[in-house]
């Protein structure tokens, strides 16, 4: 598969509670809870609860918790002593998707026409002063 294909299938990873607590500075994991989701479906908004609570506050911090998820647009799909995730996609999911780019480059697509499907309405301009 390539790497656009592997990027927007699904993917799975098993972590265990002893290492999402130590990767929280936690001693434990007792409850996992996801408050907020974004227009995408990516958490951005996470308590994670042990001998004490933690508040993961962005995707960033949420995917780093689990050891470095490939996106936060995931659900938890079991929880026992290793918790399995199940998600979909790679990275923030905001802007301009670089290996979407590279396929469409690769399928001969101008950057102008790149860039309109990434950024629709967009004005192109030359800049005359620094060319």
């Amino acid at each position: 598969a390539s790497s656009w294909e592997r990027a927007n299938l699904g993917w799975k990873r098993d972590v265990s509670r002893s290492r999402l607590a130590q990767n929280l500075g936690l001693k434990s994991v007792s409850k996992i809870e996801i408050l907020k989701r974004g227009h995408s479906g990516r958490i951005i908004l996470m308590r994670i609860t042990g001998n004490k609570t933690v508040t993961l506050d962005s995707e960033y911090r949420i995917r780093q918790a689990f050891g470095g998820l490939p996106s936060s647009l995931f659900y938890i799909a079991k929880s026992g002593s290793t918790i399995t995730l199940k998600g979909k996609g790679a990275g923030h999911g905001v802007g301009m998707c670089q290996t979407g780019t590279l396929r469409l480059a690769r399928e001969d697509w101008t950057y102008d026409a790149i860039l309109e499907k990434y950024y629709p309405g967009t004005t192109l301009y030359k800049d005359w002063v620094n060319p």
